[in-house]
Parts: C-alpha cells; structure tokens; sequence
C-alpha cells in the first residue's frame, strides 16, 4: 500500500518539465510575424519592453533599439499563453 507521503516524495523528486520558449533575433528597424498553433483567431500581444520592441496586434514585431524583450500572447479563447523572446542586435 503506498502512502500520501509516499506519493508527495515522489512528487517532489521528478523535476519539473523545461518550457522551451522560442528565441528570435532581428535587427534594429526589422520585422518579423510570430506564428502560433492557437486555434484562437482572436490574440492579445503585448511586449515586456516597448522601447526595444513593438508588437501589433496581429503579432508582428519590430525592433526598435538593441536589447531583450518578451512578447506574450494571449488568445482570447482560453488556450495556452504564447511566449517569445526577442533579441534586437
């Protein structure tokens, strides 16, 4: 019989899955559109650092000054968050 306890050590020893989260580089000025496998057709985008990157709301970015920035997508339907990281050179 297996306890709670042995459960929750069990638990606690597997690691944690890795989140691949896609990675792009572009250049100052340039423009990219992010794909995405949501079946939502309605996307929020938002960008964790306007000043480096803008992105429109059908999820296409432009680099504004070098740096990092994050584009979060949010599909209104409830389906996973979409995440980017962008890096302007």
């Amino acid at each position: 019989v297996v306890g709670a306890s042995d459960v929750y050590k069990r638990q606690e020893e597997e690691p944690e899955p890795e989140i691949a989260i896609p990675k792009i580089e572009i250049a100052v000025g340039e423009t990219t559109e992010l794909t995405t496998d949501s079946s939502s057709d309605n996307i929020s985008w938002g960008s964790t650092d306007p000043s480096v990157i803008v992105v429109s709301n059908t999820g296409t970015v432009m680099g504004l000054k070098s740096g990092t920035a994050w584009v979060a997508g949010i599909p209104t339907d409830g389906s996973p968050i979409i995440l980017y990281q962008i890096l302007v050179q």
